[in-house]
C-alpha cells in the first residue's frame, strides 16, 4: 500500500495545490518549511482537511462512474455526458482496442476495487509527505507549475496500472487528469467547515469561487423553498465567506502571479463543462444510478459467467485439496507456515492472483469460502495485509455467526503472526463473543483474557486474570501436536521447581481432556521485559552484572535439569529481566518449547528462503542463532548427538556471549580488548561442537563462575531472600546433608529405599543418579550398583547433587524390571507367572492428590522393581493418584452450618488435634438471614494440606433476623426497604446554582446546614454544597466540592483516628491517623479520561462508565497534569468504611451488596456507569466493586500484599518499597468476598487491566490547621 500512496500523494498534492498558494498569499514569502509545518498542523487540528480528502474522492468515483454509464441515465436527465463520452471515452477506446460495453464494465470493475481497498485513505504516517508534496506547488513559474501537473498525471497512469496491470482506466486517464480535476470540483465546498482552508483554497481558485457562489445562489433558493433552515443557514455562512474572499480579491493577489492562477484553473474550467450537469444533480443521480452500476459491472455474457463459476469452482478445490496435503483446516494454525515449504509459496501466490482476477468480475458472496480458505493460506507464507483484507471483507459479507467466528478467530492467527497483538487480542474476543466456547484456547471462564503479550514457539501468550491468584500468564500451546504431552510432563516437572529464576507454574492440562487437545500453560505473571529487548535498549552489560546474571540462569537451569527437564531453546528472548536500585530479578520461561532435528532446519531454511517476518519466523530464527549443532541435526565426529543437559549448555554460553557483547559475532578487537580470559575460557569451552568437550552440567559450569567471581556477591545484590538459600546451597554442603548411596551391590531401588522418607521426598530415580557406565557379564543382575565415581548429597527433599555411578548390566533374560510401561504398570503383572495375588507384593505405593490425572492412575515412578530368576528382589515404588483437589482441604463447606458442624468436618482431617481451636476464627457477629449461630459468611476460606493446618478460616456469625430499630427514620419499615427509598435531599441554592452538567445524579443534603467548612478555600476546587448521605444505619453531611481543571466532584473528608483492617490475619487490625483530603465521589470516566489524557483505552467502551486498562504509571500522568492523586491505601479504607466498622460500609448481611456494588454475580462481566449502585454514607459510589482502584501505595506480593505501614499507631502512611502496587475494592469480575472494605490486592505498576480503574484525590495539608 505504501507504492500506492506515493503515486495517490502526487495527484491529492496538484488538487490542494492552491492551499499552498493559498498559504503563501495570506502569511507572506517563508518558504516551503513554512508550507509543510502550516499543513501538518492543519492536518492535527483541524478533522475537515482528511475528511475533505474523502468525500472528494468517493464523489469523484461516483462522477466518473456516471459519466460511463451515462447513456442508460438518458431517460433520466437529457443530454447527460454526451460531451464526456466524445471528447474522452471514445478515443480511449480506441487506444484500448476495446469493445465498449467490455471498456465501460472493466473500468467499473476497477473503481469498486479502489472503493473497496480504501487507496485513498490517509494514514498518519503519510501526512507529513503529503504535506511536502503539497508545499512544491509554491512555485513562480508557470513552466514549473506545467511541470508539476503534468508529473501528477503520469503519477495517475502509473497508480491505476500498479493497482491493476491491464487497466482499462490507464486510458482514460491517459486523456485528462482524471484523478486531479475531478475530486477538485467537490474539493472546495467540502471544506466549508474550517474558515481558513476554506479561505487558502479559494484565493488562487477565482473560477472555482464563481462557480461555488453561482451553485451556493441556487441552492439557497432550493433551501427556502422547502423551509430547511438548517441547510439555509450552512449555505448562507459559506456565500457570506466566499464574497469576503471575493472582494478580497479585488484588491489584487500581493504574492501570487496571474498566469498561476489561470493554470490552477484551466482544469476546473475544462470539467466543469464535462460534469455541470451531474455536479448540480449528484444527489439525484448517485441514488438513481446505483443499480445501473451494479447491473453494468456484472458479467453480462451467461456463458462467460458460466464459464467463469466453473473456474471460481476450480480455484476453490485446488485451494481445498492443497491445503488437506499439508494438514490445515479452515481454522487456522500458527503453525501452518511451517507446513508450506518454499517452493509452495508460489503456488499460494497464484491461487491469490487467480483469486483477484475474479473478485472484482463477481458477487462477494459468490467468492466468500474461497476468502476463507485462501486467508489462512495467505496467512501461512507471510501475507499478512493481504490476509486480512479478504478476511476483512468475508467478516462484512458473511451473516452465519458461527462461520463469522471462525473468520473473526483466522484474523487473531493472522494479527498475532504479523505481531499485532492489540488488533489480535481485539479478533480473539470477538471469535469467543460469536463462536461461545468452540473456539476458545483455553479456561477463559477461569482465566479471562486481558491482552495479548507475544507468541512465539509456536504458542501464543495472554495477560489473564484469575480469580485465585490475580493476574497470570496463560500460554496456549498452538504447535505441531506430537510435541505437546512432552510440553506438558515437563510443566508438571517444573511446577515442583522452587527456584526463583525459572517461572512459577501455576496450572497446565488440556482444554480437551478427553482427547488431549488444545493444551495450555498457566505460569505466575513476571513484568519485566526479555534480555533481548533490555539489551537492545540499554546496552551490554558490565562483566560483573552478566556474572551474577549469568549464575541465576545457570542455577535455574541446574534445578530444571534435576527434575529431568531440558530447556532446549535457551536465548535471551526467553528470559525476562527487571532490575531496580535493590538488584535485578529474573525469570527463564518457555522450556521444551522449540523444535530441534530435521524439523528446526526445514523451518529455518524456509524462513531465509521466504524472509518471513512473522512472529513464528523471528522465534525460529532465534532459536537457531543459539541452538547446538545436535538440535539442528548436524552430525559431528562421525555422529548424530542425542540433546541432554549439554545442549542448553552451549545456548547458555551463547546467550552469555550476547549480554557481554550485545552480539553473537563480536569483532576480534573486541574480544582481544576483553581482559576476563577464564570467561572467554569458559564460553568457547560451552561453545564446543562436540558435546564431550562441553561441561556436561550446570554444576560444572557453576564451579567455573565461582572462580571467576564469588557466588556470594550475587546472593548480597539480587532481590529475593530465597535467592541466596538456592545460590549458597550450591557451594557448601552442610554437616546435616544426607550421604548416598551408602554401598555398593545393592541395586537402585534398594538404595532408594534406604534413603529416609523425610529425606527423600518425592524424589525417584532419574532426580538421585547420574549413570555413568553400564558394566555387563559381573556376578550382579542388572541394575546393581557396582562403583561410586561421586556421592549424592540431599537434604529435605532437595537433592544438592546427583550420585554418579557405575551399574551392573546382564545380557540374559533372567532379571525382569518393572514396570517398563508408566501409563499402566499394573498389566504388567500379567506376564508374571507368580504366586504374589495383591498389588502390593509387587509395589511399594504413595498416594498423592492430582487436580488432572484421575484417581487410580500413576502420577509417576519413582524407582524399578527388580524380580531375579523369578524371585522378588525389590518392589516398584509408584505414586497413585487419589484424585482432584485433595490435596488441600477447604473449609467450612458452606454457610449455614454451625461452628460445631465446621469443626466436625476437619477433626479427621488435621494431625495435631491442638490446632482445631484454631482453625475457625470468628471475625464477628451480624444479623442475617441465616439461622442464628450459623456461619453466614465466610471471609476467608481455611486449607489444611497433608493433614496440616495452613491457613485458618474466618468467618461471620449470624445473629438471626434483623429487629425492627426505633431509631431508623421509619420503623416501620426493614433495614432493606430503607435502602431502597432513602434519598439525599439538595438545597434550594444548589438547584438554582448547579455546578456542574454531569450527567450523574446529583445528591442533595435533606436541609440547609452551617459550618465552618463551607467557607474553608481549597485552590483549584469550588465549594459546591453541604450533603447529607444515609447508608444503613449511618448518616453524614459531608462538604462537597468542584475540580476546575477536570470537572471532577469531590467529597471533603477531614479525617482523624480510625481501624484499619480486620481479624483476619492478612489484614490485622491497627489504628491510623489520616490528615484532611479531598476524595472524588466517583470513580474517573472514560470521559474524563480521555478530556485529559486525550485517549481512551478501556475495554469496555462507554463515556460514563469508569476508565479501565490504565496502569499506575498512566495514572501518575494523569495526576501531573490536573494536580490531582491516587489516595493512599488508608485514605481509600477510611473513605470505604465511612465511619462504619462492619465487613461492607452498609454493614455485614450480604444480601444488601447488590445494592452497592457490581460484582460477578450480578456485572454480567462488564463495568457498568459510575453511580448507579447506592453511595455510602460519605456520599461515595462504588467503593464496592465495578473495578479495582488503584491506590498510591507500592507493596510486595506473595500470595498477599506486605508493606511497610500495616502497623499500629502511624499517621498518613504511605508504603515506597514493592514493585506491586495496591489496589481496593474489589470489581465487577471477583466474588464478594473481594468487595470487602478491608480486602487488599495488588497488580504491578506496568499492569493494564479491565477490571483496575482509580478514583482521585488531594491532600490538604496546608488547610489543616483551618480544618481542625
Amino acid at each position: 500500500m505504501q507504492e500506492y500512496f506515493q503515486k495517490v500523494s502526487k495527484c491529492t498534492a496538484y488538487m490542494m495545490a492552491p492551499i499552498a498558494q493559498g498559504i503563501w498569499e495570506s502569511e507572506g514569502n517563508n518558504g516551503i518549511e513554512h508550507v509543510v509545518n502550516a499543513l501538518q498542523e492543519y492536518f492535527q487540528t483541524s478533522p475537515v482537511l482528511k475528511q475533505a480528502l474523502l468525500e472528494s474522492y468517493d464523489k469523484a468515483l461516483t462522477t466518473i462512474e456516471l459519466s460511463l454509464i451515462g447513456p442508460s441515465l438518458y431517460h433520466k436527465l437529457k443530454g447527460f455526458s454526451e460531451k464526456f463520452r466524445q471528447d474522452i471515452l471514445l478515443p480511449a477506446l480506441k487506444e484500448s482496442k476495446e469493445e465498449e460495453s467490455q471498456f465501460v464494465t472493466k473500468c467499473l470493475w476497477e473503481i469498486k476495487k479502489l472503493r473497496r481497498d480504501n487507496v485513498f485513505e490517509l494514514k498518519e504516517k503519510d501526512i507529513e509527505q503529503l504535506s511536502i508534496d503539497v508545499a512544491c506547488y509554491m512555485v513562480q513559474d508557470n513552466a514549473t507549475l506545467l511541470a508539476l501537473k503534468q508529473q501528477a498525471k503520469k503519477a495517475a497512469q502509473d497508480f491505476v496500472r500498479i493497482f491493476s496491470p491491464d487497466s482499462s482506466l490507464f486510458y482514460l486517464l491517459n486523456y485528462e487528469n482524471l484523478f486531479v480535476a475531478c475530486p477538485s470540483m467537490y474539493f472546495g465546498m467540502e471544506l466549508q467547515n474550517d474558515a481558513r482552508l476554506f479561505r487558502c483554497f479559494y484565493l488562487t481558485n477565482r473560477y472555482g469561487l464563481h462557480y461555488d457562489l453561482e451553485k451556493i445562489a441556487a441552492k439557497l433558493q432550493a433551501a427556502k423553498e422547502i423551509r430547511d433552515r438548517e441547510l439555509f443557514r450552512e449555505l448562507s455562512e459559506a456565500k457570506q465567506t466566499l464574497l469576503r474572499i471575493e472582494e478580497e480579491l479585488s484588491f489584487g493577489l500581493e504574492h501570487v502571479k496571474e498566469e498561476i492562477i489561470a493554470t490552477l484553473t484551466e482544469d476546473f474550467i475544462q470539467w466543469e463543462g464535462y460534469f455541470n450537469e451531474i455536479v448540480e444533480n449528484f444527489h439525484l443521480l448517485s441514488s438513481l444510478s446505483k443499480d445501473t452500476i451494479v447491473e453494468i459491472s456484472k458479467v453480462g455474457n451467461s456463458v462467460e459467467l458460466q464459464s467463469m463459476m466453473t473456474e471460481i469452482e476450480k480455484l476453490k478445490e485446488e485451494i481445498c485439496e492443497f491445503k488437506l496435503q499439508k494438514g490445515m483446516k479452515a481454522q487456522s494454525k500458527l503453525s501452518d507456515s511451517f507446513a508450506i515449504r518454499p517452493t509452495e509459496v508460489n503456488k499460494v501466490k497464484d491461487f491469490f492472483g487467480r483469486f483477484q482476477n475474479f473478485e472484482i468480475k463477481t458477487e462477494p458472496e459468490t467468492l466468500l469460502n474461497i476468502k476463507i480458505e485462501l486467508g489462512s493460506l495467505l496467512t501461512a507464507i507471510g501475507n499478512v495485509e493481504e490476509a486480512e483484507k479478504i478476511l476483512l471483507d468475508a467478516q462484512s459479507e458473511c451473516s452465519d455467526t458461527s462461520l463469522k467466528a471462525l473468520i473473526a478467530y483466522n484474523r487473531f492467527i493472522n494479527f498475532t503472526q504479523s505481531g499485532d497483538f492489540k488488533s489480535a487480542y481485539t479478533a480473539y474476543m470477538l471469535a469467543m463473543d460469536l463462536g461461545g466456547n468452540t473456539l476458545q484456547l483455553f479456561e477463559t471462564r477461569k482465566y479471562r483474557p486481558q491482552q495479548i503479550l507475544g507468541a512465539g514457539g509456536f504458542g501464543v501468550v495472554f495477560l489473564c486474570l484469575s480469580k485465585v491468584w490475580g493476574p497470570v500468564v496463560v500460554k496456549s500451546l498452538l504447535r505441531p501436536e506430537s510435541d505437546v504431552n512432552t510440553v506438558i510432563e515437563n510443566a508438571k516437572s517444573l511446577a515442583k521447581t522452587d527456584s526463583p529464576y525459572i517461572i512459577g507454574l501455576k496450572d497446565y492440562g488440556y482444554l480437551d481432556w478427553e482427547n488431549q487437545e488444545k493444551p495450555f500453560i498457566v505460569m505466575d505473571y513476571f513484568s519485566g521485559e526479555n534480555l533481548q529487548s533490555y539489551i537492545m535498549d540499554h546496552g551490554p552489560f558490565s562483566v560483573e552484572k552478566a556474572l551474577k546474571i549469568a549464575n541465576a540462569i545457570a542455577s535455574g537451569l541446574r534445578e530444571a535439569h534435576e527434575k529431568g527437564v531440558i530447556h532446549r531453546d535457551l536465548k535471551p528472548a526467553n528470559i525476562l529481566y527487571q532490575e531496580d536500585d535493590e538488584g535485578f530479578e529474573l525469570k527463564v520461561i518457555d522450556f521444551d518449547l522449540a523444535l530441534q532435528g530435521k524439523d528446526l532446519q526445514e523451518m529455518a531454511i524456509s524462513i531465509r528462503a521466504t524472509g518471513e517476518k512473522s512472529v513464528l519466523g523471528q522465534a525460529i530464527t532465534g532459536t537457531v542463532r543459539y541452538a547446538p549443532p545436535e538440535q539442528m541435526g548436524e552430525i559431528v565426529d562421525g555422529k548424530l548427538w542425542e540433546i541432554g543437559p549439554h545442549s542448553d549448555v552451549f545456548a547458555f554460553a551463547r546467550t552469555l556471549k550476547y549480554m557481554l557483547f550485545g552480539t553473537l559475532d563480536p569483532h576480534p578487537r573486541d574480544l582481544r580488548k576483553f581482559s576476563n580470559e577464564k570467561l572467554l575460557d569458559l564460553i568457547g569451552d560451552c561453545e564446543a561442537k562436540n558435546p564431550l568437550q562441553r561441561p556436561q552440567d550446570f554444576a560444572q559450569v557453576l564451579k567455573r563462575l565461582e572462580s571467576i567471581q564469588s557466588i556470594d556477591s550475587l546472593a548480597e545484590t539480587t532481590v529475593s531472600s530465597s535467592k541466596k538459600e538456592v545460590l549458597s546451597a550450591l557451594n557448601r554442603v552442610e554437616e546435616e546433608s544426607l550421604y548416598f548411596p551408602e554401598r555398593t551391590g545393592i541395586s537402585l531401588a534398594q538404595a532408594i529405599q534406604e534413603i529416609p522418607e523425610e529425606e527423600l521426598g518425592h524424589n525417584g530415580e532419574e532426580e538421585l543418579f547420574l549413570i555413568i557406565q553400564s558394566v555387563p557379564g559381573t556376578k550382579y543382575p542388572a541394575g546393581y550398583i557396582l562403583e561410586v565415581k561421586k556421592m549424592g548429597f540431599i537434604h529435605k527433599g532437595k537433592v544438592l547433587q546427583k550420585a554418579e555411578i557405575v551399574i551392573s548390566d546382564q545380557e540374559e533374560s533372567n532379571t525382569i524390571e518393572y514396570p517398563q510401561n508408566i501409563e499402566n504398570p499394573f498389566k504388567e503383572l500379567e506376564a508374571f507367572d507368580l504366586k504374589e495375588e495383591s498389588l502390593d507384593d509387587y509395589f511399594v505405593i504413595i498416594q498423592e492428590p492430582h487436580n488432572s490425572i484421575p484417581e487410580g492412575e500413576v502420577i509417576r515412578l519413582i524407582s524399578k522393581g527388580l524380580i531375579v530368576d523369578g524371585k522378588m528382589q525389590t518392589k516398584a515404588k509408584i505414586v497413585v493418584s487419589t484424585g482432584k483437589g485433595k490435596s488441600e482441604f477447604h473449609f467450612p463447606s458452606k454457610i449455614g452450618i454451625t461452628l460445631k458442624e465446621a469443626h466436625e468436618e476437619i477433626q479427621d482431617k488435621l494431625e495435631d488435634l491442638e490446632m482445631l481451636e484454631y482453625a475457625i476464627q470468628v471475625d464477628t457477629e451480624q444479623y442475617a438471614s441465616t439461622p442464628a449461630n450459623t456461619i453466614c459468611n465466610i471471609l476467608t476460606e481455611g486449607i489444611i494440606k497433608a493433614g496440616k493446618l495452613e491457613q485458618a478460616s474466618v468467618v461471620v456469625i449470624s445473629k438471626g433476623k434483623k429487629p425492627e430499630i426505633s431509631t431508623l427514620k421509619s420503623p416501620k419499615m426493614d433495614l432493606k426497604s430503607q435502602l431502597k427509598v432513602a434519598k439525599p435531599y439538595k438545597s434550594e441554592d444548589a438547584k438554582k446554582n448547579p455546578p456542574t452538567k454531569s450527567n450523574i445524579p446529583a445528591l442533595v443534603p435533606k436541609k440547609q446546614t452551617t459550618n465552618k467548612l463551607e467557607l474553608l478555600e481549597i485552590p483549584g476546587f469550588t465549594f459546591t454544597q453541604h450533603a447529607t448521605y444515609i447508608c444503613g444505619v449511618k448518616e453524614m453531611t459531608v462538604p462537597e466540592y468542584l475540580h476546575e481543571g477536570t470537572g471532577m466532584e469531590f467529597v471533603l473528608l477531614s479525617g482523624g483516628e480510625f481501624v484499619m483492617g480486620s481479624k483476619s490475619p492478612l489484614e490485622i487490625a491497627h489504628t491510623v491517623t489520616l490528615s484532611p483530603y479531598l476524595i472524588s465521589k466517583y470513580l474517573c470516566t472514560q470521559e474524563q479520561w480521555e478530556r485529559v489524557m486525550g485517549n481512551n483505552p478501556s475495554y469496555f467502551r462507554a463515556e460514563k462508565n469508569p476508565v479501565e486498562w490504565i496502569s499506575w504509571k498512566d495514572c501518575q500522568e494523569f495526576c501531573t497534569r490536573t494536580g490531582l492523586e491516587l489516595p493512599t491505601e488508608a485514605q481509600w479504607e477510611y473513605a470505604c468504611r465511612a465511619n462504619s466498622t462492619s465487613i461492607y460500609c452498609f454493614g455485614d448481611d450480604l444480601a444488601f451488596l447488590e445494592e452497592y456494588a457490581w460484582y460477578d454475580q450480578n456485572s454480567q462481566e462488564k463495568t457498568h456507569p459510575v453511580g448507579e449502585k447506592r453511595p455510602n454514607a460519605m456520599g461515595l459510589y462504588d467503593m464496592h466493586g465495578n473495578l479495582w482502584e488503584l491506590c498510591a501505595d507500592c507493596c510486595k506480593w506473595q500470595n498477599q500484599a506486605f508493606t511497610d505501614t500495616y502497623i499500629e499507631g502511624i499517621t498518613d502512611p504511605l508504603c515506597k518499597e514493592g514493585n506491586n502496587r495496591i489496589v481496593r475494592g474489589g470489581c465487577w469480575y471477583f466474588p464478594p468476598s473481594y468487595c470487602r472494605s478491608s480486602m487488599r490486592y495488588s497488580v504491578s505498576a506496568t499492569d493494564r487491566l479491565s477490571c483496575v480503574g482509580a478514583r482521585f484525590a488531594k491532600m490538604l495539608q496546608d488547610e489543616k490547621e483551618k480544618l481542625n
